[in-house]
Order: structure tokens, then sequence, then C-alpha cells
């Protein structure tokens, strides 16, 4: 990503303030999780995505989206089907 993606997705928000341009749309709530999780592994530390970041997590429709994230687990639950295949 740090090569590929990267690069192409910091012109886009050079350009216009969302993914689509000058509206913010369902787009934005996918690659702002994209762009927050890539932070988590030392990538898009440039200005552009923090400037991003701040921008759409200020929006409702991201809030909403991203209300239950906390609630998360990494813990697979016991008794799932998967739970023997899933490494993790």
């Amino acid at each position: 990503m740090a090569n590929e993606v990267e690069p192409q997705l910091a012109t886009r928000l050079e350009a216009a303030p969302y993914i689509c341009g000058s509206m913010f749309t369902a787009a934005d709530c996918v690659v702002a999780h994209s762009v927050m999780w890539a932070r988590g592994y030392g990538m898009c530390r440039q200005d552009i995505f923090k400037r991003y970041l701040s921008l759409v997590s200020k929006r409702p429709a991201f809030l909403s989206a991203m209300a239950d994230a906390r609630e998360f687990s990494l813990e697979i639950p016991a008794g799932k089907p998967l739970t023997e295949l899933f490494t993790g």
C-alpha cells in the first residue's frame, strides 16, 4: 500500500476534500477506516491524511458508521463453526 495506493490516495485528497470530490459519500467511511487502519501500521502519516481524517471524523454519517467500533472484540465467540479454522 505504501508504494502503490498511498501516493495515489494522497494525490486524490490534495485535489478534493473527499474521495468523490466536494461531497462526503459512503466511500469516505470506507477509505477513512482504511486510512485509520493503515496509520496503525505506520502508513498514511502525511499531513494530508491527518487533515482528511479530521474532516471526515466530524461527519455525522462517519460517526454513526463507527459508533460501535470500540465494542469490537478480537475474540472469536466460542462454539462458532469457524472457530477452529480462524487463524487470526
